[in-house]
C-alpha cells in the first residue's frame, strides 16, 4: 500500500510593511545575527495565514536546530500576538513524549507548528 501525497513549493518573501503588521521594523531584527531565523518564522506564519492552514509540520537535520526553532518561533509569536503554538517532536523523547506531542497537534484549535527532527517521515499519517 502506497500514498502519493500532493505538495507545492511555495516562496514566501518578508518586506517591512510585513513586519509592521505585527508591530515590528526591520531595525529590530537587523541588528540580531539571527535575521534568518526571524524572517523563516515570519514567512512561516504568513504562509499559514495566507492559505488558511492551522497545522505545519517543519523538519530539522539535528535536534538542536529543532529546539531552537521552536524557542525562536514561540518568542516572536508572543512578543507580536501572532495566535500559534510550537510543538517539538524529536528521537531524544521518550516514546509517550512523542505520542503526547502528536495527540497535542491533533487536537490543537489554534494553528500550531510542529518542529520534527528526524522522527515524522514526509507523508506520514495522523489519523483525526
Amino acid at each position: 500500500l502506497g500514498c502519493i501525497l500532493p505538495y507545492k513549493v511555495c516562496f514566501v518573501g518578508i518586506s517591512p510593511a510585513d513586519l509592521e503588521q505585527f508591530g515590528l521594523t526591520i531595525e529590530d531584527i537587523t541588528d540580531s545575527d539571527e535575521l534568518p531565523d526571524v524572517a523563516v518564522v515570519f514567512a512561516l506564519a504568513k504562509l499559514m495565514e495566507e492559505k488558511g492552514l492551522r497545522k505545519a509540520l517543519t523538519y530539522h537535520s539535528f535536534n538542536k536546530n529543532a529546539v531552537h526553532f521552536q524557542n525562536t518561533a514561540t518568542e516572536i509569536f508572543e512578543r507580536t500576538n501572532i495566535d500559534t503554538d510550537v510543538l517539538r517532536i524529536d528521537g531524544k523523547m521518550t516514546s509517550s513524549e512523542r505520542d503526547g506531542q502528536l495527540e497535542q497537534l491533533k487536537i490543537a484549535l489554534r494553528s500550531t507548528i510542529l518542529a520534527n527532527c528526524r522522527v515524522l517521515p514526509a507523508g506520514f499519517n495522523l489519523p483525526s
